[in-house]
């Protein structure tokens, strides 16, 4: 299965999720990684100015898509298509001296961005003292599937970056505390275990469309490797904490 096959126009009840805190609070984490190999022919410049020509590409392709999506509201009920109400950041960086990645993330617009078009725009330089964030609700998360799911289309049949085998990976953030993260080599997909929890625990519909799976299944799943090493037992604990509060 394709990272985004769960993904699927679907009808959710808008009402009740516009007032929940859960599905409002921004907790998960949507980005695009591709990791490139500086060609031995090629210098240290000539790939930084390769990589701002393949950013400034990847840039227009991105922002087209999310102009053209949209989203359509029928009295209580929201059909989610894909609508961002995100701006968009595109940085390379070294991860030694033969590779580079391009790292694409959406940053929450504010009043002033694009105040003549509404359109999104690329922030090429974040200030330091901007304190906007990157992550998504769970109802922004719904509502960009579309857009994200053709954002990578193009980075794959355009720019011909290849897609690997989905792969899930159990860590602890600064804090210790449990998360996922699923990636395909391209789309990265993080979130804190606690906080899917709490969504399935108030709109189990809502969990599975976006993650795609019951969330019985995958804690199943995540203690049937809990013998494999000292972190995936540390780890299962940890969920088992989590569970009881729930």
């Amino acid at each position: 299965m394709k990272f985004f096959d769960r993904f699927r126009k679907s009808e959710i009840k808008f009402g009740e999720l516009e007032k929940s805190h859960i599905a409002n609070e921004k907790w998960i984490e949507h980005y695009f990684k591709i990791t490139l190999n500086r060609p031995k022919d090629h210098s240290h410049e000539q790939f930084i100015d390769y990589l701002e020509n393949l950013k400034n590409k990847i840039f227009e392709f991105s922002l087209g898509e999310m102009i053209d999506s949209d989203s359509l509201k029928h009295r209580e009920t929201l059909i989610y298509k894909g609508t961002l109400n995100k701006n968009l950041t595109i940085i390379s960086f070294p991860e030694n001296d033969a590779q580079y990645s391009i790292l694409i993330r959406f940053i929450d617009k504010k009043e002033e961005d694009n105040k003549n078009t509404g359109q999104p725009c690329l922030i090429r330089n974040k200030d330091p003292n901007d304190n906007r964030g990157y992550k998504f609700s769970p109802i922004e998360s719904l509502i960009s599937i579309k857009t994200l799911q053709n954002i990578e289309f193009d980075l794959v049949a355009v720019f011909k970056f290849k897609q690997e085998k989905q792969m899930t990976y159990l860590g602890f953030d600064d804090e210790d505390q449990p998360y996922v993260m699923e990636f395909d080599g391209i789309q990265y997909l993080k979130y804190p275990f606690e906080k899917r929890v709490e969504l399935h625990k108030d709109h189990p519909e809502l969990d599975k469309k976006l993650f795609g799976n019951e969330l019985n299944e995958f804690i199943k799943w995540i203690v049937s490797k809990k013998d494999v090493s000292e972190h995936d037992k540390k780890y299962c604990v940890k969920i088992e904490e989590i569970i009881k509060k729930y």
